[in-house]
């Protein structure tokens, strides 16, 4: 727990903030403005900033629209690992509840390696495996690198560095390039896990 303060405290200082400055409070206006205590202080609280907000009775901010320099990034990923006491992965990125997506960390930094170096983060062992989630994200990321998704020969000569066909092949066993593209574009904004969202998929259809 945040050390001498209270929850209500702390809510308190969320409202003071936002009737102050007429604005939605974030991780990185906290952290900088030496009145309130670090972002951290209301994580340990409250679990994600989310929640802080919530209880604050704050309105959120659609982070999805949000655009973030280095510096506000940096921010993020040293929250989150400070939390987790590791090295996030992208999978730990994309289900915190505040923190910007992997996507968004690769748009600046170029990858995720590069993040945790500018963050004076270990990066992740390079033999952790990916996850599902991961490879989707990378597909993602590869249209917006290239503004359009390459195809599985394209992949092999342009994504140098990214994980290999074979890898996305192994991981979604009997699925072609198209259907895991496709799954991709329709997963890319949901902050489901990827099994619940194909339940959803199942189930609506």
């Amino acid at each position: 727990m945040g050390k001498g303060y209270k929850k209500i405290d702390l809510i308190e200082m969320l409202q003071q903030y936002y009737e102050l400055y007429k604005e939605t409070p974030t991780t990185t206006a906290i952290s900088r403005n030496p009145d309130y205590p670090s972002a951290q202080t209301f994580l340990n609280h409250f679990g994600t900033w989310s929640n802080a907000l919530e209880q604050a009775d704050i309105p959120q901010v659609n982070t999805a629209r949000v655009k973030y320099n280095k510096e506000e990034l940096i921010v993020y990923i040293r929250d989150l690992a400070d939390r987790l006491g590791r090295s996030p992965s992208n999978k730990d990125i994309r289900y915190d509840s505040y923190t910007p997506s992997p996507s968004t960390f690769r748009k600046q930094f170029g990858s995720m390696e590069e993040t945790y170096k500018a963050a004076g983060i270990d990066p992740r062992p390079s033999y952790c495996s990916y996850s599902k989630e991961e490879l989707l994200d990378y597909i993602i990321y590869a249209r917006d690198v290239f503004d359009f998704i390459p195809s599985s020969e394209e992949w092999k000569t342009k994504c140098q560095g990214f994980p290999s066909v074979s890898t996305f092949y192994r991981r979604f066993e009997g699925m072609s390039w198209g259907e895991i593209v496709n799954l991709a574009e329709r997963y890319r904004d949901s902050s489901k896990t990827l099994e619940d969202f194909l339940k959803g998929s199942k189930e609506a259809s």
